[in-house]
């Protein structure tokens, strides 16, 4: 008896370290902003219970997009460049502007750190975790 009680606690404990556990989705939208804005191609974001996100960059330009057709969110490392990579459903649904109607598949944010990185990712898998579908 004991022992499946202590399965049970570990199961769980292990199932809450998958991601990073924040309050709400504005919390890891916070953490995320706090980690970029001291980033080497500073951005910030907003993201809504939908999911509807919006990126401006250091140039104040404005990408909007859905994290829904965000397929996935990964940590890679490129050289000495710690990179965020999304990779999206679709070009034409993925960090439009107006200047720039979607294109490509991918998509990097930089940061300073390895560390950093991955915790943008796990803040951005939360969000994608609390976000309702369309």
């Amino acid at each position: 008896m004991k022992q499946v009680a202590l399965i049970i606690i570990l199961s769980f404990a292990f199932s809450m370290t998958g991601f990073a556990q924040y309050a709400d989705i504005n919390a890891a939208v916070t953490e995320i902003n706090t980690l970029l804005a001291s980033a080497p191609t500073k951005s910030s974001f907003t993201v809504d219970e939908k999911g509807e996100t919006k990126k401006v960059d250091e140039h104040d330009v404005t990408y909007e997009f859905n994290l829904n057709d965000v397929e996935m969110v990964k940590y890679e490392k490129n050289g000495v460049s710690h990179l965020v990579k999304f990779i999206c459903a679709s070009g034409n649904k993925c960090f439009h502007s107006e200047d720039n109607l979607g294109g490509g598949v991918f998509h990097y944010l930089e940061l300073d750190t390895e560390a950093d990185a991955k915790k943008v990712v796990e803040a951005f898998m939360f969000i994608k975790q609390k976000i309702k579908m369309y």
